[in-house]
C-alpha cells in the first residue's frame, strides 16, 4: 500500500532543515544539519514538546552509519547540550520525533527509544554509540498501541529522509539469492540498491592471498567488530548480515583472493550477477 508524506523545506535547501510527515498523523519528524542547530533552534517550538532523536553521522569505511539514539522531554534542550558535547562530535544531523500536539508522553518516548536501538542493532547498518541498552518500559495497554504506531511511523519517515538505519539489509527475502563458492568458502548474498549484502552464516576464508594484502585490514576489523567469527580451522563465518558498495569486494572478502564478484556471485541456475543484472541479449 502506498503512502503519502508530506515533507517542507522552509529554506528552499534541500540539504539543510526539512520537516516530514503523514497526513492525518500527529507525527512529526526534523532533519537538522548541526551547523543549523540554532537556526532551528531559534524557529521550531515544537522541538520543545517530549520525543526520541537521532544523531547521524557519516557512514564509515565499512558503510555503517554513526548513531545515537537518545529520547527527552525537552527535544529542543537536550539536543542543544549535545550540539557542544565534545564526545559526541561524531554526527552532523540530528532527526526529531514529536507530536504536533504533545501526544507522545514523556513514557511513550523511553520505549520508543528502548525499541529504536533494538531495531539499529539489529539492522546492520549502524555503529551504535549508545553505553548501556535502555530498559524496555512497560505501558498499559492503550498506550503500547500508541507507541507502536508512533514506532510504525519513524520506521517510514527516517528512511524517506534518507536515512535507512533501522531497515534490515535484507529485508526483502524473496530477493534473488546469489552464491559465492571456493576451497574452505561457501556464501550466500542479495544485490540490493544500495549495494551487495553477504547473508549470516556465510563462509569466508581464512588464509588470504597476498595479491589483495589492501583489503587484509578491512578483515581485521570486520574480525574485530564481531561480523566475523571463527568457524573452523579454515574459516571465518559472518555473525550478521553485511553490506559491501559493490559485489567485488563481497567476492574477494569471501574467497580471501582477487575476484570479480560480477562473475564470481551466480544464482541457483548458475547465472552470474553480470548475467542477470548487466547483460542485455539485444546488443
Amino acid at each position: 500500500m502506498a503512502t503519502l508524506i508530506h515533507l517542507i523545506i522552509p529554506d528552499d535547501n534541500p540539504l539543510g532543515i526539512r520537516t516530514a510527515e503523514i497526513p492525518s498523523k500527529s507525527l512529526r519528524a526534523f532533519v537538522v544539519p548541526r551547523a543549523l542547530w540554532k537556526v532551528a533552534a531559534n524557529s521550531m517550538n515544537e522541538l520543545q514538546h517530549s520525543g526520541v532523536y537521532f544523531l547521524i553521522g557519516e557512514q564509515n569505511e565499512e558503510g555503517l552509519f554513526n548513531v545515537y539514539i537518545g529520547e527527552a522531554q525537552n527535544v529542543l534542550d537536550r539536543v542543544s547540550r549535545h550540539v557542544s558535547d565534545a564526545e559526541k562530535d561524531f554526527w552532523n544531523y540530528a532527526v526529531c520525533f514529536v507530536t504536533s500536539d504533545g501526544s507522545l508522553h514523556k513514557s511513550h518516548a523511553k520505549l520508543l527509544e528502548s525499541c529504536l536501538c533494538r531495531l539499529a542493532k539489529t539492522s546492520g547498518r549502524t555503529h551504535l554509540h549508545n553505553g548501556n541498552a535502555p530498559q524496555t518500559q512497560k505501558l498499559p495497554t492503550s498506550d503500547n498501541i500508541t507507541c507502536m504506531q508512533f514506532l510504525s511511523d519513524i520506521q517510514i519517515l527516517l528512511p524517506s529522509l534518507g536515512f535507512p538505519i533501522l531497515t534490515l539489509l535484507s529485508k526483502n527475502k524473496k530477493q534473488k539469492k546469489y552464491f559465492c563458492k571456493g576451497p574452505f568458502a561457501a556464501a550466500k548474498g542479495i544485490y540490493t540498491e544500495e549495494g551487495f549484502v553477504v547473508l549470516k552464516g556465510s563462509l569466508t576464508r581464512k588464509e588470504w592471498t597476498p595479491s589483495v594484502d589492501r583489503e587484509k585490514p578491512i578483515r581485521e576489523k570486520m574480525i574485530a567488530d564481531g561480523v566475523l567469527e571463527e568457524a573452523n580451522a579454515n574459516s571465518y563465518r559472518f555473525t550478521r548480515d553485511y553490506k559491501f558498495p559493490m559485489p567485488s569486494p563481497a567476492a574477494v572478502m569471501v574467497l580471501a583472493r582477487a575476484a570479480n564478484g560480477w562473475h564470481e556471485w551466480k544464482d541457483e541456475q548458475g547465472k552470474t550477477l553480470h548475467e542477470n543484472e548487466r547483460f542485455d541479449a539485444s546488443t
